[in-house]
């Protein structure tokens, strides 16, 4: 989630968040030139950390410890002292989490002893259960959308069939039902649109470039070319209002990476913003509409 996606109340809130926690913390501590600071103060465990608002803005998630291991925690918006732990990994921190769509349940990544066979579970805040919506053994979950629209589902890329390609499954968070949509023929990516349709695919070429393809029925047809010199700096991110259209960073026939808009029907791009300075490096969406609010690039500073 390198992307900046928070709305401006979250913002706000995770300002709140970051001062609270700064000020219940431990008082500062100042160190001699010869005194070393102690490990644990650099490499330790935060007092809080991560906050995200739920759907309805009446509650937060962050991470804290529970016996020395970063779990996640609940709490009200207005009253931390009410926080309560949600999971209770013993052995190995939990860094992915955020809430579902619904609002009524709170995911997260976690794999077993280091194996990065990551796991997809489901909290249910109301009963109080953990499910594994992804058992299967030494298999990678990779999450690849989820929608207001279906604020019960989510997409997610297994490796199930095949160990080198993820086929998209569509999982039920709250029921753990869940069914194989698409049998992936060698695509590196795929994208839905905000049914969660699988519309977009790219795959990697044997010169470093990628092409596009676009879904029409049950066959997939070129949409566009991303040569190896612009792989690292070119790709879409997700569908634009109306499913006909997919936001992303474009670098071709250019100097600096900018954000565009690519036609699905077409291929055609049109820039959405740009700067003369330096690329396009981070981005705000509405999570509902997904109509793109705001950007910055970072020249000497983020702007």
């Amino acid at each position: 989630m390198r992307m900046l996606r928070l709305s401006s109340l979250a913002t706000i809130l995770f300002l709140v968040f970051v001062v609270a926690v700064a000020v219940s913390g431990a008082p500062a501590t100042a160190y001699g030139p010869e005194e070393l600071i102690p490990r644990k103060v650099i490499f330790g465990n935060p007092k809080r950390a991560a906050p995200f608002l739920s759907p309805d803005g009446s509650k937060i998630i962050f991470t804290a410890p529970v016996e020395g291991v970063m779990n996640v925690w609940v709490s009200p918006v207005d009253d931390l002292s009410a926080a309560k732990p949600i999971t209770h990994e013993k052995q190995r921190p939990i860094w992915k989490y955020w809430w579902a769509r619904n609002g009524t349940h709170v995911l997260y990544m976690q794999d077993q002893r280091g194996n990065e066979n990551f796991h997809l579970f489901a909290v249910d805040l109301a009963k109080g259960t953990t499910k594994d919506l992804t058992p299967y053994g030494n298999v990678r979950a990779d999450v690849i959308a989820s929608s207001y629209k279906r604020p019960d589902e989510i997409l997610v890329g297994l490796n199930k069939r095949d160990k080198r390609w993820h086929d998209p499954w569509l999982v039920n968070v709250v029921t753990g039902k869940a069914k194989m949509v698409l049998k992936n023929k060698g695509f590196a990516a795929v994208f839905a649109d905000s049914n969660l349709n699988v519309r977009l695919a790219m795959k990697p070429r044997p010169d470093g470039s990628k092409e596009l393809y676009r879904r029409d029925g049950r066959s997939w047809l070129p949409l566009a070319t991303i040569p190896a010199a612009d792989s690292l700096t070119t790709e879409p991110l997700f569908f634009a209002p109306g499913d006909k259209a997919v936001y992303m960073f474009e670098s071709r026939d250019r100097d600096k990476r900018a954000l565009a808009m690519l036609d699905l029907k077409t291929g055609t791009t049109t820039t959405v913003g740009a700067s003369s300075k330096s690329d396009v490096a981070e981005y705000i969406h509405d999570p509902v509409t997904m109509e793109m609010l705001a950007y910055a690039s970072e020249y000497e500073r983020m702007k």
